[in-house]
């Protein structure tokens, strides 16, 4: 009997084991978390996005029973950060909490992903309206004195972004349009940065979130208006800017991401975590805190009302001359 060359047996165990790897299916939720979970937010620490991510991280860590670690990686409108998940494995353990800001910046950029090909949206966390913060000694209080300021002055008035086409970018480069007046944007890696600037006045004015102003010496700052369709009671008592007869409303919300292509069990497992951590009363209190609430909409329409927003920010930016 003619023996097999030990090297052969080695080599044929090797393509075993091989193709016993190819042939098996994803990784499923029975098998899943075994090791930590990245969590990453593509913007400065310190304001929206940061915060969400930090409240969620925890009780999404003790639900799935894993650590849950928050990367910041900041840069071009959420671009850097969004297209290192992007190129993430679809395995659960990336993930990214971010804003709208991730339909907007492809409408603007030429960014190395689709934002509605390359993502599985899991689940809105929160939504609200921008305020307009205005720098301290800007001479106008009022949408219609912000505009006849504008068009008065002999320079373009500028405004802080959290990078080039974020959503922050196009809710104002849509403002701007739709009040005929023209403004210049002045980029930044996060909210924190673009308010530093603002409070020492160096720019002279912001669309932000309320938590981005909140408890930070930026509360002083004047707020002109919401940018919603009605006044907010979560916000305060400040006017829309449609009750300037400016035919204009944005919306901001944060909601967590994953590769495209996460096992759908996966998918389901960690949407169901984080419903549960919303609808907790210390979830609740942080974005009544925030000015701001969880979305209404189902895990069914998530995906298809992403895609819409993808296109509709395209739109918006080739008419507002962004593009």
């Amino acid at each position: 009997m003619t023996r097999v060359p030990s090297i052969y047996r080695d080599l044929a165990q090797v393509l075993t084991l091989m193709a016993l790897v190819l042939c098996s299916g994803p990784v499923r939720a029975s098998d899943w978390p075994t090791q930590a979970i990245r969590l990453v937010v593509p913007f400065a620490p310190g304001a929206s996005n940061d915060i969400l991510a930090r409240a969620l991280s925890k009780p999404l860590g003790d639900a799935l029973g894993q650590t849950v670690v928050v990367e910041n990686r900041p840069g071009s409108g959420g671009s850097v950060g969004a297209n290192f998940v992007a190129k993430s494995r679809p395995d659960g353990y990336t993930l990214m909490l971010t804003s709208n800001a991730l339909a907007s910046a492809s409408a603007v950029q030429d960014t190395p992903y689709d934002p509605a090909r390359d993502f599985d949206l899991i689940a809105r966390v929160a939504k609200s309206p921008f305020v307009i913060v205005t720098r301290r000694d800007l001479p106008a209080r009022t949408i219609p004195e912000l505009i006849r300021l504008a068009k008065a002055s002999a320079a373009p008035l500028t405004y802080g972004t959290t990078g080039v086409g974020d959503n922050i970018h196009l809710a104002t480069a849509m403002f701007a349009s739709r009040a005929g007046i023209e403004m210049t944007a002045i980029a930044y890696k996060g909210v924190s940065p673009a308010l530093s600037d603002l409070l020492a006045g160096r720019i002279d004015l912001l669309f932000t979130s309320v938590t981005s102003v909140k408890n930070t010496a930026a509360v002083e700052l004047p707020i002109l208006a919401v940018s919603s369709r009605e006044r907010s009671p979560l916000v305060g008592p400040y006017p829309t800017v449609g009750e300037s007869g400016i035919d204009f409303a944005a919306e901001i919300w944060w909601g967590v991401f994953a590769p495209a292509g996460l096992p759908g069990d996966i998918r389901g497992r960690l949407h169901d975590a984080i419903e549960k951590i919303l609808a907790g009363p210390e979830f609740s209190a942080l974005l009544r805190n925030m000015a701001a609430q969880a979305p209404e909409i189902s895990y069914a329409q998530m995906q298809k009302a992403f895609a819409d927003e993808v296109a509709a920010s395209r739109a918006i930016a080739i008419a507002a001359g962004l593009r």
